[in-house]
C-alpha cells in the first residue's frame, strides 16, 4: 500500500497500526497538505455484514465533532478497498502510556477520565453508543488532549433497522455485565467500561482477569469489584466510590449520564479526599443480588450463566475479532496479549491451558482430499503460515477473465465461511492449456483455529459447479480410529 494514492488525494506513507477489522496507515492529504490516518478494511471482512459495519463506523463517527473524539473526514471505496479518512495523531494510546508510566496518580486519572466523559457525553447526546471503551481506543495528543477513537462496533441508538440485542460485542476485560450476557445495551454500558479504565489507571491492572474468556465474562456479571485501595492505598475514597458506582452491575444504579459522572469526578478532584476515608466494604452496596433469597439468587445465576454460554457459542468469532482489533491511528504496542488469553474454555474443571470450548464438531472430516484431480484447477501449492499464504496453481482454459475463491475456518466449534467470492484476475495465454497463476491470501490471526483447518474453495462459475477445495493449513491431528 505504501506509495499508493487513495481517492486521487491521500498518499499512503506507512502502516501505523492494525487489528482484526482493519489496517491503519499514515498518509498525506495532498489537497490540504496535512497528515491523515487512512483506515482500510481487511479483505477477509469484504462481505455484506463487515462492509455495513465499516460504513456504520464512518457514519457514526462522522456525526461527531468534539475535541475529545478523533475526527472522521471522509470515507469511500476505491476498487476493492474500503477506507475511512481520519484525524492523524502523533501520540500513543492510553494503554501504551500506562505501560510506560505504570499506575497513574489519582489526579491525572481523574483529569483523563473527565475528558473521556466529555467525549462520551457528546456521542451519547447525538445518539451514538461506543460499546468498546478501553485504553487501546483512547489516544493521547502531545498537548495532553485525550481523544476517543475506533467506533467500529458503535451503533446509532435512534436507528431501528439494526438489532444488536443478543450479540456479544466489545473487549472482554472492559465488558459491561449487559454486554457479557448479550443483553440490550445503552449509553450506561460505556460508563461501566470507563469505570474499568479508571480502575486500571489508578491500580495498573484491570479489575477482572482470568485464564479464560468465559471466566472473565462471569466475573463481570457476578463478582464484586475489588477495592482499588487494596492495590494502591493512595486512591482516595471518593474516587473509589465513583468507580464502584460506574461499575454497578445494575445500569439503573450507575451514573445516569456521562455529564453526571464528570461532575462527580470534578468534585473528587476538588476535595482531594484522603485515601483513608475510603469505604472498605465496597461490594454489598453495589451488588443488589446479595440481598436476594438464596434459592432465587442461585436460580438467577444459572439463567445468567446459561445466557452467557449460549451467546458466546453463537458469536465466538465476532468476540475474538473485536477483542484483538487495535486499529487506532498510531504505532502498534511492542507486545500484544496472546489470543489464547482471550478465548474460552469449557464450563468444567478443565486445565487453565485449554483455550477452546470442548466442541464436538468433527473438523477433520472437512480436510480436502490431497489426491483429488480437477480439469480446471490443478497443481495447487500454498506457502506460508498463520494467516499469510502465497498461493500458486495452474488454471485451465477459462472463458472469463477472473476466477473466485472462498475461505473456510473449521474447528471443533463449527465450519465458518469467513471470506466469500474474492476474485483473482486470470489472463489466458495462447497455445497453453494451463496458466500458472499466483495470488496472496491474508486471514487475521484472531480467526485462526486452535485445532482445525483453514481451507480454500476455488471456482470459476457463479454457481460453484466447478468448485474444488484445497488445504491452506492444519493445526492438530484427527483422533486415532
Amino acid at each position: 500500500m505504501e506509495g499508493r494514492l487513495i481517492a486521487k488525494r491521500y498518499e499512503i506513507i506507512e502502516r501505523i497500526g492494525g487489528g482484526g477489522m482493519a489496517v491503519v496507515y499514515k498518509a498525506m492529504d495532498q489537497v490540504l497538505d496535512r497528515y491523515v490516518a487512512v483506515k482500510v478494511l481487511h479483505d477477509v471482512l469484504h462481505h455484506e455484514e463487515g462492509i455495513l459495519r465499516f460504513i456504520r463506523e464512518a457514519k457514526n463517527a462522522g456525526r461527531l465533532s468534539h475535541p475529545n473524539i478523533v475526527s472522521v473526514y471522509d470515507a469511500g471505496r476505491e476498487g476493492e478497498i474500503h477506507y475511512i479518512i481520519m484525524e492523524y495523531m502523533e501520540g500513543n494510546s492510553l494503554k501504551e502510556w500506562m505501560e510506560k508510566k505504570g499506575p497513574l496518580s489519582p489526579e491525572e486519572s481523574i483529569t483523563i477520565a473527565m475528558q473521556i466523559c466529555d467525549g462520551l457525553a457528546h456521542a451519547h447526546k447525538n445518539g451514538i453508543i461506543h460499546r468498546d471503551i478501553k485504553p487501546h481506543n483512547i489516544l493521547c495528543a502531545p498537548d495532553g488532549q485525550f481523544k476517543i477513537t475506533d467506533f467500529g462496533i458503535s451503533f446509532f441508538s435512534k436507528a431501528t433497522q439494526i438489532t444488536e440485542t443478543g450479540m456479544v460485542m466489545g473487549s472482554v476485560h472492559y465488558f459491561s455485565p449487559e454486554q457479557a450476557s448479550g443483553a440490550k445495551v445503552d449509553h450506561r454500558s460505556d460508563l461501566y467500561s470507563l469505570g474499568v479504565v479508571l480502575y486500571e489507571m489508578v491500580t495498573g491492572q484491570v479489575p477482572f482477569d482470568a485464564d479464560s474468556f468465559l471466566s472473565i465474562v462471569l466475573k463481570h456479571v457476578q463478582a464484586p469489584v475489588p477495592n482499588p485501595q487494596q492495590i494502591n492505598p493512595e486512591v482516595p475514597g471518593q474516587l473509589c466510590r465513583i468507580i464502584f458506582k460506574a461499575m454497578h452491575k445494575d445500569p439503573n444504579h450507575r451514573f445516569h449520564t456521562a455529564g453526571e459522572m464528570k461532575q462527580a469526578l470534578q468534585q473528587a478532584l476538588n476535595q482531594k479526599t484522603h485515601p483513608r476515608n475510603a469505604i472498605l466494604a465496597t461490594s454489598a452496596e453495589q451488588v443488589d443480588d446479595l440481598h436476594l433469597p438464596r434459592k432465587k439468587k442461585a436460580w438467577k445465576q444459572r439463567v445468567i450463566m446459561a445466557a452467557i454460554f449460549v451467546t458466546f457459542v453463537s458469536f465466538a468469532v465476532l468476540i475474538q475479532v473485536n477483542e484483538n482489533d487495535s486499529t487506532a491511528n498510531r504505532p502498534p504496542a511492542s507486545q500484544k496479549k496472546p489470543v489464547e488469553a482471550q478465548t474460552a474454555e469449557a464450563l468444567t474443571n478443565s486445565s487453565p491451558k485449554r483455550t477452546e470450548l470442548n466442541g464436538t464438531y468433527r473438523w477433520w472430516r472437512e480436510i480436502p482430499d490431497s489426491k483429488q484431480r480437477d480439469r480446471v484447477f490443478r497443481h495447487f501449492r500454498a506457502d506460508g503460515t498463520d494467516g499469510e499464504y502465497d498461493v500458486q496453481l495452474e488454471v485451465g482454459n477459462l472463458s472469463a477473465s477472473q476466477f473466485y475463491y472462498n475461505i473456510y475456518v473449521v474447528d471443533r466449534f463449527s465450519s465458518r465461511l469467513i471470506l466469500k467470492g474474492k476474485s483473482v484476475p486470470y489472463r489466458k495465454v495462447p497455445e497453453k492449456n494451463f496458466v500458472l497463476t499466483r495470488f496472496h491470501v491474508s486471514i487475521p490471526e484472531v480467526l485462526l483455529p486452535g485445532k482445525g483447518i483453514v481451507k480454500i474453495e476455488i471456482y470459476s462459475s457463479k454457481d460453484r459447479s466447478d468448485a474444488v477445495e484445497f488445504l491452506l493449513q492444519q493445526w492438530g491431528h484427527p483422533p486415532k480410529k
